[in-house]
């Protein structure tokens, strides 16, 4: 089964139009965690931004929402049950994702997502 993340990032990442990156992924206890390329949410960027941004020749993208994909066999749904995955399983993940970005882009400035508010959607 799935469960699928969207984190608001606070910073964007540009990333090159029509080149999907490949997934990374990881385990953690019971689930597999597939970190995806990020995606852009154009209605919370802000400020100013560049009308023709390219990365290596090739016209790009702002992203600033990361994708996190948790599988397992299968996932607690039910009404008074804790949230599955559990919080610090979800803030691991988070952790992980923003180490590699920061650590791959040489961008140590990039702030960490400090307040993560999980919201449990049914």
């Amino acid at each position: 089964m799935l469960a699928r993340l969207y984190l608001l990032m606070p910073y964007t990442v540009t990333v090159a139009q029509g080149e999907e990156l490949p997934p990374y992924e990881v385990k953690d206890g019971d689930y597999t965690i597939r970190f995806l390329q990020p995606v852009t949410d154009v209605a919370v960027l802000s400020g100013l931004r560049p009308k023709n941004l390219t990365l290596n020749g090739k016209p790009a993208v702002e992203a600033n929402v990361m994708r996190i994909d948790f599988h397992k066999n299968s996932f607690d749904r039910k009404i008074d049950s804790p949230i599955d995955p559990p919080e610090d399983v979800i803030r691991r993940a988070v952790e992980k994702f923003h180490y590699r970005l920061r650590f791959v882009t040489r961008a140590a400035h990039a702030r960490r997502t400090e307040k993560l508010k999980l919201l449990r959607q049914r």
